[in-house]
């Protein structure tokens, strides 16, 4: 374009008048410096289009309703012309949806409708607000959002400037087929994709709609043996994939919507190409995990739901006795599904499931009842809890009434903090374990099951724990506490009375990830639900801040016994190194922790699939070892550093596996 440098320095006045007459404009318009690119969505009804339009503009621009609209026009006109002129023949105007306004001191939001004509189908649209006032029209300079759209392709992964703007519209007119073979269906009056070119591009976008027509299905081995294709968008009309689609493939798949789509077949992709959803909002994950270490991860993921739980449930517990453990599988395989709503996942997680159900006709019920006055049976309600927030089965739902039965059943000690017994069998005793069992469930129920009636139950439970249980030294966590104080191990710790003696590093991982979920699940209504939030929020912080000061400086990773390092017989322990890599990397995201401890948990998790996922050539599988298969206090327990270090070390455990595909499943947000 032979003046597009000289739009880029063309400075405008803060305000232009631009007269209206008959409804036509009659003055040129060029594009202001500041416009940004946000998506949008299409609909089709019947034989129209329709666009909804979020956009948000200076508060000051507001005047009354009847004066508020848009200006829309043909981005070829940028594309093709010398000049972008805003002409009375490439205006749409349309009025705002006022029932979805919403207005503060700065910005106004809102959403708008705009009809497409049919005949248009293959035209990018240039989207900016104006303001109508005394048969005038008013342009701000200072207009925040620019909507770029092609109407039929919703483009998530546009760069935020007007270069890439250009750039892409003048590709856009190549697009077409994108060098892939596509077979008409006359019956459904639609097309569906068969397979791909040699010429096909690197970074193929398959289009909304081919020749007017909607496409909505990948055939079987579309995409058999690619070598060519490197990443592929697959766009909201797309609502069949078949089996075998990317069988052999290698290539990355982006998906713009998380809308779990029932027939895409759970064999699509048995090669395990990667998916992304929702790319826009995304971190760059290929900035922080190599090549290498994303394939390893995969293929373990895949590992281990192939081997099932004779793999990574090494206690030999009867196959029909849930075991938290599965808990932990299952959770981890449900936190990948949430993230990019792969129906691998979620079928992986409920095939898991199923061994521990009868299934009469529909009829489910447990092949095992789980055990009352234990918190270890808790976890897998919080499984049932989110299998039924999927599904909508009602089945997995009444099953988990169970599990609350045994929670609200459970006795408590007689302390200000009324903290569940770890078991009835275990009399007066807090694990930090226990909070991993037993909260995340209890927060989930409360938060959408019992109107938040025991918010304040959760809250003082671990504000117990945090007063009698942390150090205050060294912000570290004791594995447990007697409030009788009459086991053998609670005697003899003279900083914190009734704790154990020594700070066992999965145990703390238990209390960090019990932490963060428990956050993620709160809804808060009112100043004191606040409160607990706000009171979590900073326990959490301080205990990931206060481990962090005795990871391995090499790794990353923590010890058994987190404290004593190099201590002989120590060593890097991998189930307390995911369970706290995990914590991390969620607490981040939420906000809790800043990006020094994302890449301080990143380094964590490199750290686990360099030095503790190996490969068996031999065997020809992976192995994730150095985790310790059970540690916990009694009479021969006696919580010492010799026997933490004493406790069997095995391979591939789900307290090590499940959490170190949470936080895999972290790194894809």
């Amino acid at each position: 374009m032979k003046s597009f440098s000289k739009l880029l320095c063309f400075a405008l006045p803060m305000f232009s008048l631009i007269p209206l007459q008959n409804n036509n404009l009659n003055s040129e318009r060029i594009f202001d410096e500041d416009l940004k690119v946000l998506t949008t969505s299409s609909i089709r009804d019947s034989e129209d289009y329709y666009l909804k339009i979020l956009a948000k503009i200076p508060s000051s621009f507001y005047k009354k309703e009847n004066d508020f609209g848009f200006i829309s026009t043909k981005l070829w006109d940028i594309v093709d012309s010398n000049d972008f002129v805003l002409s009375h023949e490439k205006v749409t105007n349309h009025q705002i949806n006022f029932k979805e306004i919403s207005i503060n001191d700065d910005f106004i939001t809102f959403a708008s409708d705009l009809k497409i004509p049919k005949e248009d189908l293959t035209i990018d649209y240039a989207v900016r607000s104006y303001v109508k006032e005394n048969n005038q029209i008013y342009y701000s300079q200072e207009i925040v959002t620019f909507n770029y759209y092609k109407i039929v392709e919703k483009i998530e992964n546009a760069n935020n400037d007007k270069i890439s703007i250009l750039n892409y519209a003048s590709k856009a007119k190549e697009i077409n087929d994108n060098g892939l073979d596509f077979v008409f269906d006359q019956n459904q009056g639609i097309y569906k994709v068969t397979g791909f070119k040699e010429t096909a591009l690197e970074n193929t976008i398959i289009p909304s709609y081919y020749k007017g027509y909607p496409v909505t299905e990948i055939s079987e081995n579309a995409f058999i043996n690619n070598n060519v294709i490197k990443t592929i968008q697959i766009p909201d009309t797309l609502k069949t994939i078949a089996k075998n689609a990317f069988k052999n493939a290698s290539l990355v798949i982006y998906v713009s919507s998380k809308d779990y789509l029932e027939d895409w077949d759970v064999n699509f992709n048995p090669s395990y190409c990667p998916i992304y959803y929702d790319i826009k909002s995304r971190r760059n994950h290929k900035e922080y995990l190599t090549n290498e270490n994303r394939i390893k991860i995969e293929n373990y993921i895949h590992q281990l739901v192939s081997g099932g739980n004779k793999l990574f449930n090494q206690e030999n517990y009867p196959i029909y006795k849930t075991h938290y453990s599965d808990a932990v599988m299952m959770s981890a395989l449900l936190d990948l599904y949430e993230v990019n709503h792969d129906p691998y996942y979620l079928n992986s997680a409920i095939n898991e499931f199923s061994q521990f159900i009868n299934n009469n006709k529909g009829k489910i019920s447990w092949k095992y009842t789980p055990s009352g006055g234990q918190l270890d049976s808790i976890p897998i309600g919080d499984v049932l809890l989110r299998f039924y927030s999927i599904t909508k089965d009602e089945s997995y739902f009444n099953l988990s009434s169970r599990t609350h039965d045994i929670l609200v059943s459970s006795n408590r000690i007689k302390c200000e903090g009324k903290n569940f017994y770890h078991k009835n069998n275990y009399p007066n005793q807090i694990w930090l374990d226990g909070l991993y069992m037993a909260m995340p469930y209890y927060a989930r129920y409360e938060t959408f099951y019992n109107e938040h009636k025991n918010y304040e139950d959760i809250y003082k439970q671990y504000k117990y724990v945090y007063d009698k249980m942390r150090n205050v030294e060294n912000g570290l966590y004791y594995h447990g506490y007697d409030e009788s104080n009459l086991q053998s191990w609670s005697k003899e710790n003279e900083t914190n009375p009734k704790c154990s003696l020594s700070f066992w590093g999965r145990a703390i991982g238990w209390l960090v990830v019990s932490l963060v979920n428990v956050i993620d699940t709160l809804e808060v209504n009112n100043e004191n639900e606040l409160i607990y939030e706000t009171f979590l929020e900073k326990m959490l912080k301080e205990s990931i801040q206060s481990v962090y000061n005795f990871a391995d400086e090499e790794t990353n990773l923590f010890y058994q016994v987190i404290d004593q390092g190099t201590k002989a017989g120590n060593y890097l322990e991998t189930s307390a190194s995911s369970l706290i890599c995990f914590a991390t990397l969620k607490a981040n995201r939420l906000g809790i922790l800043d990006e020094e401890y994302y890449l301080k948990g990143l380094k964590t998790f490199n750290s686990i699939l360099e030095q503790k996922l190996i490969y068996d050539e031999i065997n020809n599988k992976y192995t994730l070892k150095d985790i310790n298969l059970v540690a916990g206090l009694g009479d021969t327990r006696n919580g010492t550093y010799e026997y933490y270090i004493s406790e069997q070390v095995v391979n591939d455990n789900a307290k090590g596996s499940g959490p170190l595909l949470m936080s895999y499943s972290e790194l894809l947000y």
